[in-house]
């Protein structure tokens, strides 16, 4: 009898210990999505916005020097993208070390000391893309003035 009572209770204890488990992961992978998808949508954006002094001329022998202002509107794009996903990557850094945690002991998953190179990752991505705007502006003003 007591063997079928410890099952009972470590089924109901199983049941209780997986329901918060799943609701982390289902966070972690929309927030983990998410970044993903303000990355791309940063990119494609400045990618667009940059491109048009090279690629519509006509745009360009009207706006003159002002041409400059597009690099300029995808550098400020940038640095918006990059400090709104810093504030979601902190959220994710969150639920992914509660993730860790939870995957370490429910299903004896290590994942060692080292910290997820994500967030590091996607600040260098975006940085070389400020810096890739800098060139830009520098390449236009050379061109245009």
């Amino acid at each position: 009898m007591s063997d079928k009572l410890d099952s009972e209770n470590k089924g109901q204890c199983d049941k209780v210990d997986i329901e918060p488990a799943k609701l982390i992961w289902d966070e972690y992978k929309y927030r983990h999505e998410h970044c993903w998808k303000l990355i791309f949508q940063i990119t494609v954006a400045v990618v667009v916005v940059s491109i048009i002094p090279y690629s519509q001329v006509h745009i360009g022998e009207k706006l003159k020097e002002w041409i400059v202002l597009l690099p300029i509107v995808g550098f400020a794009l940038t640095v918006y993208g990059l400090a709104r996903l810093n504030s979601e990557m902190k959220i994710l850094g969150k639920l992914r070390a509660r993730h860790r945690t939870l995957q370490s002991n429910l299903h004896g998953i290590e994942h060692g000391a080292e910290a997820s190179r994500f967030t590091r990752h996607v600040q260098i991505y975006l940085a070389s893309i400020l810096l890739l705007e800098v060139v830009n502006i520098i390449i236009l003003l050379s061109l245009w003035v």
